[in-house]
């Protein structure tokens, strides 16, 4: 009788697990949500965009987490901005439109940035990392990391 109590907790922990976690509204991706600006020019660009997670929190502002990895030999400061976008694809104007946050990323090492979405209005949103010394690179250029 014991070990059926216990077989009958393990499938109901096992159980409540798979359909907690299927709950969950938090996806990962690498997609083109993240731009490394520069990347494609160089094909051993030293910063890489290996995924971003993101979710809605509970008052309802979109939050997005960037993981990423610095590939060079020494430390750097790279920047970010992030365009959110409303369900039709329309910017979402902020008090932070257009501008660039800076973050370092050491040598050899993960990196990660977090950032909120201004209001709920924004379901989406498009990420671009550069690095500042790069600063002539055109972000809205079809051509990643055409100078302008």
């Amino acid at each position: 009788m014991i070990v059926m109590n216990k077989l009958i907790t393990h499938i109901f922990v096992l159980t409540t697990s798979i359909v907690l976690s299927g709950c969950q509204s938090i996806a990962t991706t690498t997609e083109s949500r993240v731009s490394v600006v520069g990347q494609s020019q160089y094909s051993k660009y030293p910063y890489e965009a290996k995924e971003v997670i993101y979710s809605v929190n509970s008052g309802g502002f979109m939050e997005a987490q960037v993981n990423g990895f610095n590939h060079k030999h020494n430390y750097n400061k790279l920047e970010y901005r992030v365009d959110w976008l409303d369900s039709k694809g329309i910017l979402v104007h902020s008090s932070r439109h257009n501008q660039w946050t800076e973050f370092p990323v050491f040598r050899n090492q993960t990196f990660s940035f977090a950032v909120v979405a201004p209001n709920p209005k924004a379901t989406d949103f498009k990420i671009y990392i550069r690095d500042p010394k790069q600063s002539s690179y055109n972000i809205y250029s079809t051509h990643e990391g055409e100078i302008k």
